[in-house]
């Protein structure tokens, strides 16, 4: 009987195991956002979301995709980039592709 509870409980945490490792979705080979922290505004055309990079960590992020703007959580304030660069665009492109399945969330 304890047995059967025991594999039991296993194979339940066997399963929950590969669908917390989906949460985790990598922009490219350095970083990544949280999906289950990602939510969108469509009135605003705004995604939001909390990125995990190697280099600077954990930084929230909102992106505005009709626009194409970036803002950085800088702790204090939110900032636009200074330059759209390379790595911005897979960001921009990746959350916008998936604003139509997100949550949503007033900004």
């Amino acid at each position: 009987m304890y047995r059967a509870v025991i594999m039991f409980l296993l194979l339940g945490l066997a399963v929950m195991t590969p669908a917390s490792a989906e949460d985790f979705v990598f922009f490219d080979d350095f970083s990544g956002f949280h999906r289950d922290k990602t939510t969108y505004d469509p009135a605003d055309d705004v995604v939001v979301t909390l990125m995990d990079d190697m280099d600077i960590g954990e930084v929230w992020i909102a992106v505005q995709c009709r626009t194409s703007t970036i803002w950085y959580d800088d702790f204090d304030q939110w900032g636009p980039p200074l330059a759209m660069k390379d790595y911005e665009y897979v960001i921009r492109d990746t959350l916008c592709a998936l604003r139509g399945n997100l949550p949503y969330g007033d900004f």
